[in-house]
């Protein structure tokens, strides 16, 4: 790999859980790379910076079992305004819920994108239980699945690589309900009013 390009796809853009492990990673690249938001006002102006790399990694959360639509958009830009040399192509994807496999079909999805327009695929990076994967003790484990991915992308080996909490699905829904039941609390919320199906 020469220069890496990441593109974070979340549309909670700094604030998001997507930026906290773009930047738990890049220290470990060794490389020449650059950040970019997908907001849908620059999407030309990426497409056009993609062909100075010679590998992109698409940073991003799950939403609705499929890519937020920031991405897609920008899949549709890209598509259309090809690069004559195609970078290889990585994803590190994250998701609520504690089974990473519910990340499969933004990948699938991914993946069929980069066969079809000529994008070679490289590595992955599929991550389950959301934030909490953040909290110590097992802040250890996914940095290493960290440093693996960034080394592989480095060392242009492709790599699929998956982590979760390793706990039972029961104590994760356990855990939480405690963790948005404090939330809600701190933000003058019941839970009645978080079990409500009516949405402001």
């Amino acid at each position: 790999m020469d220069k890496l390009l990441i593109l974070n796809g979340s549309p909670r853009a700094l604030r998001s859980n997507s930026q906290k492990f773009i930047e738990m990673m890049t220290p470990h690249l060794g490389c020449e790379w650059e950040e970019c938001f997908l907001f849908t006002q620059n999407h030309r102006e990426i497409c056009d910076k993609v062909k100075e790399y010679s590998d992109v990694l698409f940073v991003f959360p799950l939403y609705v079992d499929s890519l937020p639509c920031c991405v897609l958009e920008f899949l549709d830009c890209l598509c259309q305004n090809l690069p004559a040399s195609r970078p290889t192509v990585h994803l590190m994807i994250n998701c609520g819920f504690l089974e990473t496999e519910q990340n499969s079909i933004a990948i699938k999805t991914l993946q069929f994108f980069c066969k079809k327009y000529g994008f070679p695929f490289g590595s992955c990076l599929s991550i389950g239980s959301g934030e909490a994967i953040l909290t110590p003790p097992f802040d250890m484990l996914f940095k290493l699945n960290l440093k693996k991915l960034a080394k592989s992308i480095k060392n242009s080996a492709p790599l699929t690589l998956s982590i979760a909490l390793p706990i039972s699905k029961e104590r994760f829904v356990a855990e939480s309900e405690k963790f948005w039941l404090r939330a809600g609390e701190k933000n003058g919320i019941t839970k009645e009013q978080m079990q409500s199906p009516n949405i402001e």
